[in-house]
């Protein structure tokens, strides 16, 4: 199966104490989930110690993420397990680096993809890490200021008049 590895780095201008405790409950991944923003109609479930999350929807699929290990204002480890569109795993972690009167705050991802989908290891390592990069932006917004500078506006369905375009056509061997 083949492995995938993404990492995503930031700076925040706040203490790893408070990084830690913002992230230490996944009752705020509401405020800055690249994923939730994109579905917020999806159903999202945080048990009460904020540990474990759980979420359905239609576009950003189904699963559930547990924080199982955690050292100290250093670094939070989780399980990520995928449902829907296709059931995987993943081991996920944010490690926190005290630097210049702030935090290097970094999100991790390891997993494999199923076989059937080897063609995609590249293009999933990308997807990923652009979510990863809008999620830590949206973080450090939530820690920095109080809340993302990032909304999401639904139109709907949309019918647009037909348009003519002029190309070119060319060969070459």
């Amino acid at each position: 199966m083949p492995k995938i590895k993404v990492k995503k780095s930031i700076f925040i201008d706040s203490s790893p104490e408070k990084i830690f405790e913002f992230l230490n409950n996944l009752n705020n991944w509401k405020y800055w989930s690249p994923w939730i923003i994109a579905e917020p109609s999806a159903t999202v479930l945080v048990n009460d110690n904020g540990k474990y999350h759980e979420w359905d929807g239609e576009i950003i699929g189904s699963g559930n993420l547990q924080i199982t290990e955690i050292k100290k204002n250093e670094n939070i480890r989780m399980q990520l397990n995928f449902i829907k569109p296709w059931r995987s795993k993943a081991l996920t972690q944010f490690s926190f680096e005290l630097s210049d009167n702030g935090t290097i705050v970094s999100w991790e991802m390891e997993s494999n993809l199923p076989f059937f989908l080897f063609w995609m290891k590249k293009q999933m390592e990308i997807f990923v890490g652009m979510d990863y990069e809008r999620g830590l932006s949206m973080m450090k917004d939530c820690i920095e200021i109080g809340s993302p500078n990032s909304h999401l506006e639904f139109r709907g369905i949309n019918t647009y008049t037909a348009k003519n375009y002029i190309g070119i056509k060319t060969h070459c061997d």
